[in-house]
């Protein structure tokens, strides 16, 4: 029987991050993906410069989109997290966004901590409490 990659049913998210740049602009990307059959995922787009944030936005996006993305950019798995830390972490965001003057990337890197991600588990089957995933 081949491995499966399970998480459990209450951490509901997977946690996807790209990041890159040069000495003076850099960008950080996060995207919050469903892996249920409904819902749609979020997509977080950081852009800085010297430090500096220059753009913030969220984007909703369908699972088709997610796809694509991940298939385009180079988005690595964080992990996963549930619904309550992710609120935290939005919230935590939307003040470094308006409140950040400098290194704000930095501070964008550090409220990773706040989601307490976890990596989903490989075994023969899923447990009854554990969902399985296709990544």
């Amino acid at each position: 029987m081949p491995l499966v990659k399970c998480i459990p049913a209450q951490r509901a998210l997977l946690v996807w991050k790209s990041h890159g740049g040069a000495n003076i602009s850099q960008f950080i990307q996060y995207i919050f993906e469903r892996p249920t059959r409904y819902g749609l995922s979020e997509k977080h787009e950081w852009m800085f410069s010297r430090g500096e944030k220059q753009t913030f936005r969220m984007l909703r996006i369908d699972d088709s989109s997610v796809s694509d993305l991940k298939e385009v950019a180079s988005f690595k798995m964080l992990g996963t997290t549930n619904q309550n830390r992710l609120r935290r972490f939005f919230n935590r965001e939307q003040a470094v966004s308006r409140k950040c003057k400098a290194r704000c990337g930095e501070r964008v890197l550090r409220l990773e901590r706040t989601l307490r991600l976890r990596q989903p588990k490989q075994r023969r089957g899923c447990r009854p409490n554990e969902r399985q995933i296709d990544l």
